[in-house]
């Protein structure tokens, strides 16, 4: 798994002071270069520094809220193992990324749907020729049976003689 740094992840958010919501930081927040030259007092900003991962991937605060630059400096720039990191791209809100990863994932769940269907009407046209074949051949053997029942010369059943009655034995008053 590669490694990303939260700074270029579109699920970091912030606390706005003023609203209490959850915002997309400003650029000027995730380029650590401005953050450092911006001054020294986290205080200042018109949002909480401390990050928060949207997408609940990680803790970015284990140990409490991050007041100081050097912490937030800090986790925004360690290399962490993350499933949920997607890039961040300046014109979204963390919820335009998610949707955005929803709809990719809806896209490849239909490819792979699309294939598992086109995989499946092979086999079953494989199946269909099959049984088409047997049906063919039976057909053939049954049409071939029948007909040779049909031209036979003795293909009528014959009813057999009625066997003779036996005579009884002479009487001996009958007898010479």
């Amino acid at each position: 798994m590669a490694k990303h740094k939260c700074a270029e992840c579109g699920f970091l958010v912030v606390r706005d002071k003023t609203t209490n919501e959850l915002v997309s930081p400003a650029v000027e927040y995730r380029d650590i270069v401005r953050l450092t030259q911006a001054g020294n007092d986290p205080s200042t900003l018109t949002f909480d520094p401390t990050p928060i991962c949207s997408a609940g991937a990680c803790n970015l605060w284990p140990f409490g809220k991050i007041t100081t630059l050097g912490g937030i400096i800090g986790v925004l720039t360690q290399n962490r193992d993350c499933l949920k990191f997607t890039v961040w791209l300046p014109a979204l809100s963390p919820k335009e990324h998610l949707d955005m990863l929803n709809i990719q994932a809806e896209r490849l769940w239909h490819e792979r749907q699309a294939e598992r269907d086109r995989q499946w009407r092979k086999e079953d046209s494989r199946h269909t020729a099959i049984w088409g074949i047997c049906g063919i051949v039976l057909g053939v053997a049954l049409t071939t049976l029948t007909q040779r029942f049909i031209n036979t010369p003795n293909s009528r059943p014959t009813i057999a003689p009625a066997i003779p009655a036996a005579t009884a034995p002479p009487s001996p008053a009958q007898q010479p």
